[in-house]
């Protein structure tokens, strides 16, 4: 019975690639906002839009169209830009897609690199693709910044300084700046580049491991102590310092997130061993207690898409509307013998409760709340 649910739940309803299916509730009373879904499938990507309240659901084969393989390596949202870097010897290629005007970019490789440069982290703003790289002089490391100029094609490379740079937390790029946090012996360093200028303009120099994100021209730094000290993104002043009382781990690094009121959202660890890891939150900035979600939202919400639905999922991936009480999750069909790989995405909110779900032929692998 479920193996003939799942085949049934392939056939597509939209333009050979969607249907939906309601549970009891108006699409447009649920969402206002429009939603792109990048999703794969064995062997292409596709970016699927639910626009106009989800009455109208396009797909377009992003590996057709933008030559972006299933294989890449990283993907990264600039605003409307969807960036992908795909490892290419001492590089990355890139391709870009603006799911708003469609505009698309391709590149092989960021900058032409020196013989003993190595690559690092690649990222893109609006304007220009940037490059994290290493060289290596006996003990010690430096790092400098490639900055490439899609319209000019001019490259530049900024000295950041000795230290070490790792993983993919270590930059946030928000408009034409560029956050990068590095170690440097005992110390832990953040900076502000400027891609308009290529300059170094501020820095902050911390004694321990902390979490950064970015709300308008504040910059919010968690500590391992639950200190937790806001500061202006224009000259690092200090605005505010505070001691939370929190239950809740930031990663360490950079993160993005969003905020609503003096709410932030945060993925929230739930107990372990367990199908899923976490899921979303919200923490109360004055306090450091949990707001919403603490109540293992996914867990709950498995469990009612498998009694309402008969369907085993995985959830994947996840998009939040703070304002709205949104939680849009992105699912996989749990493997049956002889049914394609497919999945869809399900709004519900931080109660739980199954508002709509929407079911594809591919797999969601990126949640985006236009």
């Amino acid at each position: 019975m479920i193996k003939n649910l799942v085949k049934l739940s392939l056939i597509i309803f939209l333009f050979n690639c969607c249907s939906d299916s309601d549970s009891g509730n108006d699409s447009g009373d649920i969402f206002q906002k429009d939603l792109t879904i990048i999703a794969q499938d064995n062997s292409h990507l596709f970016q699927i839009d639910i626009l106009n309240r989800a009455s109208n659901i396009t797909t377009t084969n992003l590996t057709e169209t933008l030559g972006v393989k299933k294989d890449y390596n990283f993907i990264k949202q600039t605003g409307s830009l969807i960036s992908f870097f795909t490892l290419n010897n001492n590089n990355y290629s890139v391709f870009q897609k603006n799911i708003l005007t469609s505009e698309i970019y391709s590149n092989d490789q960021i900058c032409t690199l020196d013989d003993r440069e190595s690559k690092n982290i690649p990222a893109a703003s609006n304007q220009k693709l940037i490059l994290f790289t290493t060289e290596w002089d006996n003990a010690d490391t430096y790092n400098f910044l490639r900055i490439y100029d899609k319209e000019t094609k001019n490259c530049v490379k900024l000295e950041i300084n000795s230290g070490f740079i790792n993983g993919n937390s270590a930059t946030f790029v928000n408009g034409e700046m560029v956050y990068a946090t590095y170690r440097n012996a005992e110390k832990r360093v953040l900076i502000k580049i400027n891609l308009l200028t290529n300059q170094i303009e501020n820095e902050l120099i911390f004694d321990s491991s902390f979490g950064a994100t970015i709300r308008g021209e504040e910059l919010h730094v968690f500590f391992l102590n639950k200190d937790y000290k806001v500061y202006n993104t224009s000259n690092f002043d200090l605005i505010s310092s505070n001691t939370l009382q929190s239950n809740f781990e930031i990663p360490f690094g950079f993160f993005k997130t969003d905020f609503y009121n003096n709410e932030m959202l945060i993925d929230f660890l739930y107990p372990q061993p367990a199908p899923i890891n976490q899921g979303p939150a919200t923490v109360d900035l004055t306090t450091g207690e949990i707001v919403r979600g603490e109540n293992t939202l996914l867990w709950d919400l498995r469990r009612k898409i498998l009694a309402d639905y008969q369907m085993d999922v995985s959830l994947l991936t996840y998009s939040v509307d703070l304002e709205n009480n949104v939680v849009v999750c992105g699912y996989s069909l749990n493997y049956y013998p002889n049914v394609p790989d497919s999945g869809g995405i399900v709004y519900s909110n931080f109660e739980g409760e199954i508002l709509k779900l929407v079911e594809f032929e591919y797999v969601p692998i990126k949640v985006i709340i236009r």
